[in-house]
């Protein structure tokens, strides 16, 4: 809209405002939205910080409603609900103000036997000779199979109710990440715990650390808690002389350009796992003594990009499978 004062045009953008609706639904079979649900619409500028918050109450059918919502392009806007100790959320863009919104909620579970382990991937992923430590990098890709909201009890243990993962006696270094929102890193035995909540669907982690070696070699029993449909060990073929014994299935894959010798195991079963066994691992040299005291002595660390993430999980085994297949048909 354009308003002319005397010779002097202004332009003013007319203000577009929504009423923004919605429902909730308890996605647990046989439960029902319970009484006293609060609805939060978040509002936030392009840097994150906080613009308007408003509060809603859910009526018993589960709708609630946010009258004269402003549109605007740069802010983003968050729904947000707590049930059972956790706060579900969905974003909402700025042209779908005015569309019905659903969020689903899902009642508690304290049964950690409700997740299961698909895909796991463990990879030597680089290798200092001046520090004689491997670096390692684990990817995992997990499932909440019911309909409930796995949420751990951090604070009456046991029984244990988070997934954990076993790591070797002489680890370092260890850095996580994960799709799981909230939650923390705690210490387990001879390995680490998630305690973030586990919604239903599909779910990834994975996680880097250090091992140091001796004698050219690394031996350890790679305990799988929660076991694993399918457990791979991949060794980039640039890492020449380095090799894992293991007793398995071994194939050669190559991951977008890059080579690697595969070590291949099917349906291990929970608290059990392979005895991983890597040896030809390099002495440290002259050069590598004195380039390690000339630049940074933190060793490489690796920043898992999702696009590595989606290739290692979904590409990889299934590039193993196709070879499978073909063998058994010869």
């Amino acid at each position: 809209m354009t308003l002319v004062y005397g010779f002097t045009e202004i332009s003013v953008e007319a203000q577009v405002l929504h009423d923004v609706r919605g429902y909730v639904v308890n996605e647990t079979k046989e439960s029902v939205v319970p009484d006293g649900l609060e609805i939060i619409l978040h509002t936030f500028d392009p840097d994150g910080g906080p613009v308007e918050t408003r509060k809603s109450p859910v009526d018993n059918d589960g709708y609630f409603e946010f009258l004269g919502v402003m549109e605007d392009s740069t802010l983003k806007y968050f729904i947000t609900v707590e049930h059972e100790s956790f706060i579900y959320n969905k974003e909402i863009l700025g042209d779908s103000l005015s569309d019905p919104i659903k969020i689903s909620v899902y009642d508690r579970t304290l049964d950690p036997t409700v997740v299961t382990f698909g895909t796991h991937i463990f990879v030597i992923a680089d290798i200092s000779p001046a520090n004689q430590t491997v670096s390692v990098v684990e990817f995992i890709k997990f499932t909440n199979n019911s309909d409930k909201t796995l949420i751990p009890d951090v604070d009456n243990v046991p029984p244990i109710t988070f997934v954990r993962f076993s790591m070797p006696d002489n680890f370092s270094e260890l850095d996580v990440q994960t799709d799981l929102p909230g939650g923390q890193i705690i210490s387990v035995g001879t390995g680490f715990a998630i305690t973030s909540p586990i919604t239903p669907g599909n779910h990834q982690i994975s996680f880097s650390y250090l091992i140091e070696y001796e004698d050219n070699q690394i031996g350890y029993d790679q305990k799988l808690i929660h076991g694993a449909e399918f457990f791979q060990a991949l060794v980039p073929n640039r890492l020449s002389g380095v090799n894992i014994s293991m007793e398995s299935e071994v194939t050669d894959l190559d991951i977008e350009g890059t080579s690697y010798t595969a070590w291949n195991l099917y349906d291990v079963e929970p608290n059990t796992g392979p005895f991983i066994y890597v040896e030809g691992l390099p002495d440290a040299s002259v050069v590598d003594l004195i380039s390690n005291q000339l630049s940074n002595k933190e060793f490489w660390r690796i920043s898992i990009p999702v696009a590595v993430v989606i290739i290692l999980l979904i590409v990889v085994p299934w590039l193993v499978l196709r070879s499978r297949k073909v063998k058994l048909r010869m």
